[in-house]
């Protein structure tokens, strides 16, 4: 059962209709004669696919970021540094080949140049709906993250962008609230039992260290339904929703407990809370509100190009080399030889020959091809990124083959990897946020004996606070690592426990390997580490 409620968003009127969608039948010949590029202000599209269709996608992501804006109480939103690449393909088995990965209708993650979503462009995909409400979600961080930084804690900022991430948007009308969330169906279909609501809301700068009878409830996946239910519910009672500003000034109070800063700003016990929280659930009444925005938020101006498909083949690197695997590295080396034809000095080609040639264990021809590149254009962020990349892996890689099968040594500093993270830090200079950056010099010095930088310290942290979107056991150790030799032996603690409770997930040699890394941590980091027996 759902309330809805209809109201209009502050400054905003009227509305638009919209767009009839044109589908081309199964096997027909499409009715576009080239690929298309579609810029908007904050989203670039690029794809093979019905221009109409195409549009609808770029129009609807553009609202939902505007959205998330007005939701937040947020008048003139700054244009997103980093724009937002979307990928269109024409059904999810195209996807699935470009990808490599079966089962999917659209997948989000962050590539070179920022944020990319790839999707199926049809009905059946528009029909299903969970591929886009899970990139929504994650765009919901990028977006919150671009201008609250730090200001949200780590279950309010799951919670809400799961909250907003079903929305829907039909003709003039936006409605948010809708109950139909991943996670929380889980916990219904399972009969999974609630965490500990302390476990939640301590949850401030990072996910939760759950016990051990949390995570035979559900663990992750029950944080993710709690942490939505918590914040579905505050939005529907004006007594709470109200107090957030307060809420999230006083949890950056130093030295004040998360929970004490939670019933202070809500008046409310942690306790009380929770049990009008589950009971909202347990009557399954929630809130949905619509809302009539308006053309402010429901129209975006957009540049729409047709281009060729070589120009298309060398937009999509940045999305090939987020999926470069065994299954994909041969149509890739056919997209670029294509595309090299056309555009042989292009740095994003160069830099996707050079990741081929490291996925190839070509780490010669990798250092040579990049280095030749820089030397003529040596401020080319593409090509920094390649040369780097390239001296990096003609170090790690060998170096992490070379180990047996229950073997773990860090990583060696030698003159390569010193250029390489000095190119690193420079890439991180111009622009902190770099995934790519940031990935590589967490790695070293999360697998190094050297004493950690405050360049390694930041990377860490932006792991933390903008990657780190549940947990992966080998950036759960480089983080474990880094904070350890910075000082901070809780969070390094918590991230060597997590890490080694996840082993059991890993199989062969890989499980001997994280095993004995496990052991180095403990040895040289970790004395003081204890864990929590989880039967308290």
């Amino acid at each position: 059962m759902t309330k809805t409620f209809k109201s209009k968003l502050a400054n905003c009127a009227g509305g638009i209709v919209a767009s009839v969608i044109a589908m081309t039948a199964f096997g027909a010949a499409p009715a576009w004669a080239k690929p298309l590029k579609i810029e908007s202000e904050n989203i670039v599209f690029f794809g093979d696919v019905d221009p109409v269709l195409a549009k609808e996608r770029v129009q609807k992501w553009e609202t939902y970021r505007k959205m998330i804006y007005a939701l937040s109480g947020v008048s003139n939103p700054p244009a997103d540094t980093q724009k937002l690449t979307i990928y269109g393909f024409r059904d999810t088995r195209e996807l699935q080949k470009f990808t490599g990965n079966r089962g999917i209708a659209g997948v989000y993650t962050n590539g070179v140049d920022g944020p990319i979503f790839l999707t199926s462009v049809n009905n059946s995909y528009m029909e299903d709906g969970f591929s886009e409400q899970v990139g929504f979600h994650e765009y919901t961080h990028h977006v919150l993250h671009s201008f609250v930084r730090e200001g949200f804690p780590r279950w309010y900022d799951e919670g809400f962008a799961n909250y907003l991430a079903t929305m829907s948007i039909t003709d003039d009308t936006v409605a948010v609230g809708d109950p139909s969330v991943g996670h929380v169906k889980s916990v219904v279909k399972y009969r999974l039992d609630w965490l500990d609501p302390e476990t939640v809301l301590k949850a401030i700068a990072f996910y939760p260290n759950y016990k051990r009878r949390e995570m035979r409830k559900g663990g992750p996946t029950v944080f993710y339904a709690q942490a939505w239910l918590y914040v579905h519910y505050m939005r529907s009672q004006p007594k709470y929703n109200s107090k957030l500003t307060e809420y999230l000034k006083l949890i950056d109070t130093p030295g004040i407990d998360p929970l004490d800063a939670f019933e202070q700003a809500f008046a409310v016990s942690v306790e009380d809370f929770h049990k009008e929280a589950a009971n909202y659930f347990r009557n399954d009444d929630f809130v949905v509100n619509q809302y009539i925005p308006g053309p402010e938020i429901m129209t975006s101006d957009m540049k729409v190009a047709a281009m060729s498909e070589e120009d298309l083949k060398a937009a999509q690197i940045p999305a090939r080399l987020a999926f470069l695997n065994d299954k994909t590295a041969r149509n890739f080396l056919k997209d670029l030889n294509k595309a090299y034809k056309k555009d042989p000095s292009n740095p994003r080609i160069t830099m996707g020959f050079v990741s081929y040639d490291i996925h190839q264990e070509s780490y010669e021809d990798a250092v040579a091809r990049s280095e030749a590149a820089l030397a003529a254009s040596p401020s080319d962020p593409y090509l920094m990124h390649a040369a780097a990349g390239a001296r990096f892996a003609s170090v790690s890689g060998p170096h992490f083959e070379a180990l047996e099968d229950e073997e773990y040594k860090p990583l060696p500093m030698n003159d390569d990897m010193k250029v390489a993270l000095n190119r690193y830090e420079q890439l991180l200079q111009r622009d902190p946020t770099d995934l790519f950056a940031v990935r590589q010099v967490t790695t070293f010095y999360g697998n190094s004996d050297m004493p950690a930088t405050d360049a390694a310290l930041d990377a860490a942290r932006m792991i933390d606070q903008r990657y780190m979107d549940g947990f992966e056991p080998f950036n759960g150790m480089n983080l474990a690592v880094i904070y350890a030799k910075s000082g901070y032996e809780l969070y390094a603690c918590d991230y060597y426990q997590k890490s080694t409770e996840s082993v059991k997930d890993f199989k062969d040699r890989q499980l001997g390997n994280f095993k004995a890394r496990l052991d180095w941590f403990k040895t040289n980091y970790g004395q003081n580490c204890e864990f929590d027996d989880g039967e308290g």
